[in-house]
């Protein structure tokens, strides 16, 4: 029997269950009351040979969506019953909140407060989601974020499936939040006067979420830590681990802001607010440690052809800390990974299956891992960048003319000197792609120095190594075994700096065994190095 209770409360149902324990004195929720003999107090409930356990705990465990009235057929809007929930949650501290295995309508954004879990059902058949929520047509929002760029301040209509109450409330940030095993979708929906649908939009230290699909958003996939509604910062995340999140399609429909470089497409996820962002006094976001990992994320192709996003697939505006492992980016609209103001930053172990497929002319450099600036902190300390292990694939783009496609783009930043380790990665290029890009492009940011250890990388015969020149005297990469490193010859094209070394793959007798780049240059003037003997 169904219960039709729509009140901020659990269902009677629930109710009438806890008040039989309530008379034999069982403690009951903060909020829930009853009249109730002792009957059926030790009751218990369990399987042949598992612990026996009392009906009131099983209860108190998991309160339901289904205890508000949702409805949960896709198509009734269940904003109000789901907004109930998770407000008496909220008044609860730790309350774990299942979701059942349905799919509840939205039409307008629904607040999620600290210090809840929200869980659903493990995946069924074929890793298929079971419990979720999608944005249904009529789509509203109330929020406005006071957005401040190079261009000035303009109100930005704010919309997504879930925010973080913390950040409607204009808090400096919210605590713990734990989401497990659950679906959202966008349906490429946008709400009123076509505002762009983010999947989810939180500002949470200490976020744990696991095993989330995000579906056809027209914002974001997932948004973490914008600026407050006033413009204002949020304060630094930290300890935020994401794992399994699954944004198939972001941007859909190529809805913009305005950035530091003119029109900036949505991406897949944005940690931090929107690049070229001011508070309302000009200043810039600040460069704070935010700490956090991002494992097995993967950005995929959603409902337009060939592309999991419109903009970048993972962008971290401040990325202090953070380690992306395992990722996984299919088609990437613009740059594929970036990290700014990185320090102890590690990217290992992901792949990037084309970026810049969505480009349109005259973007610029678009690469598949970038790191505008590797910064030090106020204590002095060298940052430091780990870049290892990745497979990087180019795939056809959709326009060439004014730009540059490069894998691996770095850039050093504040005093003192930026390290970086760049080992082990790979580079190929699709069958179908015939457009030139590079392997590496290095250079400087700001007045400090940059130093990078190259080492084992690989990439086609055919591509050229470097993008472009760079100081030699404050930028000085060493490299080490890569396979740009052997040939048959000295290079004959592209700019190549000094001090390179080349060993010679087929050496015959009397051949030199190496050639050294004695003055950088396109090519380079190349010295011989020792002789083969016969």
């Amino acid at each position: 029997m169904r219960d039709e209770d729509q009140g901020a409360a659990p269902s009677n149902r629930r109710r009438f269950l806890l008040a039989g324990l309530a008379g034999a004195g069982a403690a009951l929720p903060a909020g829930v009351s009853a009249n109730a003999s002792d009957a059926g107090a030790e009751f218990s409930l369990a399987a042949p040979g598992s612990v026996r356990r009392r009906i009131e705990d099983k209860l108190r465990e998991l309160p339901s969506l289904d205890d508000f009235g949702a409805r949960g057929d896709g198509v009734t809007d269940d904003s109000e019953a789901l907004q109930a929930a998770l407000d008496w949650a909220g008044q609860r501290p730790g309350t774990r909140l299942r979701v059942p295995p349905r799919v509840f309508g939205l039409a307008r954004p629904i607040a999620v407060p600290q210090s809840i879990e929200l869980a659903g059902e493990v995946p069924g058949d074929g890793n298929s989601p079971l419990s979720g929520f999608r944005a249904l047509k009529g789509f509203e929002t109330p929020y406005v974020l006071h957005y401040s760029s190079v261009e000035g301040v303009a109100p930005l209509p704010l919309a997504a499936l879930l925010v973080s109450r913390e950040w409607v409330e204009g808090q400096d940030f919210a605590r713990r939040l734990h989401m497990r095993d659950l679906y959202f979708d966008v349906d490429a929906v946008t709400a009123q006067g076509g505002v762009p649908v983010h999947g989810l939009m939180l500002a949470n230290q200490q976020l744990d979420i696991h095993n989330i699909w995000i579906r056809s958003a027209t914002g974001f996939g997932l948004w973490i830590n914008t600026q407050r509604p006033d413009g204002t910062f949020m304060a630094a995340l930290v300890d935020n681990l994401l794992r399994r999140v699954w944004v198939k399609g972001a941007g859909v429909g190529g809805a913009s802001f305005t950035g530091p470089h003119g029109e900036m497409n949505f991406g897949g996820i944005l940690i931090g607010a929107l690049p070229g962002a001011r508070d309302p006094t000009g200043a810039a976001e600040p460069p704070l440690a935010t700490d956090g990992i991002l494992d097995y994320c993967t950005v995929a192709v959603g409902p337009e052809a060939l592309l999991g996003c419109r903009g970048n697939g993972i962008h971290i505006t401040r990325s202090a800390g953070w380690r992306a492992t395992g990722c996984h980016l299919n088609g990437a609209g613009r740059n594929g990974m970036v990290f700014e103001h990185a320090f102890q930053t590690e990217i290992s172990g992901c792949y990037i299956d084309g970026w810049g497929v969505g480009a349109g002319e005259r973007e610029g450099v678009l690469s598949a891992i970038s790191c505008n600036s590797v910064v030090a902190l106020g204590d002095g300390a060298d940052g430091s960048l780990i870049i290892s292990s990745n497979r990087i694939a180019c795939r056809p783009v959709a326009a060439t003319a004014g730009n540059d496609y490069v894998a691996i783009s770095l850039r050093g930043g504040s005093m003192p000197t930026a390290r970086a380790v760049v080992i082990g990665n790979t580079i190929v290029r699709r069958g179908a792609a015939t457009h030139a890009f590079s392997t590496f492009d290095f250079g400087k940011a700001g007045g400090g120095e940059f130093e990078a250890l190259v080492i084992g990388n690989s990439a086609p015969g055919t591509v050229t190594p470097f993008l472009r020149p760079w100081d030699e005297t404050a930028v000085r990469p060493r490299f080490t075994g890569n396979s740009f490193q052997f040939a048959s010859a000295p290079p004959s094209l592209g700019w190549h700096p000094a001090g390179l070394r080349i060993d010679n793959d087929a050496p015959t007798p009397g051949a030199a065994a190496a050639w050294f780049c004695v003055m950088r240059g396109s090519p380079g003037n190349w010295r011989s190095c020792g002789r083969i003997d016969s």
